[in-house]
């Protein structure tokens, strides 16, 4: 399956509609979650999710398929405030080709913001770096990160969810031996992950 680059931007634009409507049907509701209202400043938090991730390598020399395989992230923070959290995240991506192993690593500075942090709707923003290996070919530009998930808080401090994110590396070269063999190269992820978090 040939997919074009097209399908990175379109996981933007539908995240981001989502972002007012889910804004817009939470700030209906009445009255402040006990659990948010608990959390203060610099209260730590960290998680770990676990997932699928299809991602893209897109330029003049490349096949520009869609290849699926394991991605972990790991990420840890601060709350901000009763309704952000800021974090690291780190995370990998692989996929076997043949006699081609392709790796994604990335790092990135995370937003997330939910009316409950331990519960419910949650939206997340990030800026990072991304590199990508496929044998002797090397790729590494900066990225940004758009997603969504959903929490359920399981005890006062352990909870579990999904989401659902999509990073992009629009600005870089592909090289091969140290050599750049392709310019305006585009990476693009999309990955469905499950996650425990301890607040």
């Amino acid at each position: 399956m040939r997919v074009r680059p097209r399908w990175v931007a379109g996981s933007l634009i539908t995240a981001s509609l989502l972002v007012p409507a889910g804004l817009g049907a939470q700030a209906a509701s009445v009255g402040a979650s006990p659990a948010a209202s608990s959390i203060q400043p610099a209260t730590f938090w960290w998680d770990a999710s676990l997932g699928a991730g299809s991602s893209q390598v897109s330029c003049g020399i490349c096949a520009n398929g869609v290849d699926t395989g394991p991605f972990l992230t790991l990420a840890w923070g601060a709350y901000a405030s009763s309704t952000i959290a800021l974090g690291i995240e780190l995370g990998g991506w692989t996929h076997r080709d043949g006699d081609v192993r392709e790796r994604i690593l990335q790092g990135s500075l995370s937003v997330r913001f939910a009316r409950d942090p331990r519960a419910g709707l949650h939206y997340l923003a990030g800026a990072g770096w991304m590199q990508y290996r496929a044998g002797d070919f090397a790729y590494a530009a900066p990225q940004l990160q758009l997603g969504l998930g959903w929490s359920l808080p399981v005890t006062a401090v352990w909870g579990v969810g999904g989401r659902l994110l999509t990073d992009i590396a629009p600005f870089g070269s592909l090289e091969n031996g140290g050599r750049t063999v392709a310019d305006g190269v585009r990476v693009g992820t999309l990955r469905l992950a499950v996650f425990v978090r301890r607040n």
